[in-house]
């Protein structure tokens, strides 16, 4: 009796409990092997989904041949001063193969964005494109503005590199200071020998040269520079004039 009331008991909770799966693992004989159509339909989506894809093309990859050409009709003058920066004005290019192909500017941004597009279009997974950049050589035309490759060859002012407080040995500020020493020298002769002090010429500024006994105008502003150089230079004195420059 206990055995019945038992089975009766627990019947109806293995029935509610049928749907749901069991944690122990099915044995090979339980397997379903027929394929239902939604089965199928799976299948079918992840065989599709494993699809090998093609392997991509190797990166496209050119080598650049750098070439020096001279322009034409250029003289061994122009051909010698070496430009110190590159002339982009001059850039072109053109394929290696074949010989003939047309060169092609390469001087901004647009030739540049042409030239990758034409690397796009022939790249080889197997052979890299060869491209050929030359650069012409700059021609320097008579009465041209200068360009920044022939600043390096012109001739500047030197700068004074001295110290403030030491000897100036630049050309510039020699020559600077020569002329304020000279200009400071012709003064002092014109107040050495004013108008009045030559008993034969007193209305003007003469310097009688006694041992010679000759008079020599001062009024004349050029001769009183030409002794003012000379006592700067130490070959006179203000009372010996430069008689071999007068």
């Amino acid at each position: 009796m206990c055995c019945l009331l038992s089975s009766m008991t627990i019947g109806p909770v293995l029935a509610m409990t049928t749907p749901r799966q069991s944690s122990r693992a099915p044995a090979v004989a339980d397997t379903v092997t027929t394929p239902t159509p939604a089965s199928r339909k799976w299948a079918a989506a992840s065989s599709a989904k494993k699809v090998k894809a093609p392997m991509p093309r190797p990166p496209a990859t050119f080598e650049l041949l750098v070439i020096a050409t001279p322009a034409p009709k250029v003289t061994r003058t122009a051909q010698s001063q070496a430009p110190k920066n590159l002339a982009i004005s001059m850039f072109e290019w053109h394929h290696l193969k074949p010989n003939t192909s047309p060169c092609i500017p390469l001087t901004n941004m647009n030739g540049w964005d042409s030239l990758r597009k034409q690397v796009a279009l022939m790249t080889s997974p197997k052979t890299p494109p060869f491209l050929v950049l030359e650069m012409l050589s700059p021609v320097i035309l008579a009465g041209a503005a200068p360009m920044p490759w022939h600043a390096a060859s012109t001739t500047g002012v030197d700068e004074y590199q001295g110290d403030d407080d030491g000897p100036i040995d630049n050309s510039v500020y020699k020559k600077a200071k020569l002329d304020d020493d000279l200009k400071s020298t012709a003064s002092a002769l014109a107040d050495k020998y004013p108008p009045g002090l030559c008993a034969m010429h007193p209305t003007v500024a003469c310097f009688h040269h006694r041992p010679t006994n000759l008079h020599f105008n001062l009024t004349d502003r050029p001769r009183r520079l030409v002794w003012a150089a000379s006592i700067c230079t130490g070959a006179a004195t203000m009372e010996k004039i430069p008689i071999g420059s007068n």
